[in-house]
């Protein structure tokens, strides 16, 4: 594994949450300033391809990552841009045995 991508999965277990890949890339530049941010953007993409990380676009703002454990949903507040997660409810279907739901992601984001 290279350096970049071990600094960039340390970030992602010791965050609260979900973060941004410029507030990722600034962490990992704090301890080895001549990793790029489009290093950070390539790595985000491999580790979510392998099905590492899960990102989201909350609200109106950027996408943020975050390491895929157990599939969650988000509720963002139009007003505050508020995050919080809620559970994931996965056992509802409608009539016909489908899901009210068609996004197959791991997570499931509702604007409030």
């Amino acid at each position: 594994m290279t350096t970049p991508r071990r600094l960039l999965v340390r970030c992602l277990f010791e965050a609260s949450g979900h973060r941004t890949a410029e507030e990722l890339a600034a962490e990992i530049q704090a301890h080895a300033p001549d990793v790029s941010i489009s290093t950070v953007y390539r790595n985000l993409e491999e580790l979510e391809r392998l099905g590492v990380v899960v990102h989201s676009h909350l609200g109106h703002g950027p996408a943020t990552y975050h390491l895929a454990t157990a599939a969650h949903g988000h509720l963002v507040c139009r007003k505050c841009q508020t995050q919080v997660e809620i559970a994931e409810v996965s056992s509802r279907t409608s009539g016909d045995g489908q899901s009210p739901i068609s996004d197959s992601r791991s997570t499931r984001d509702i604007s409030l």
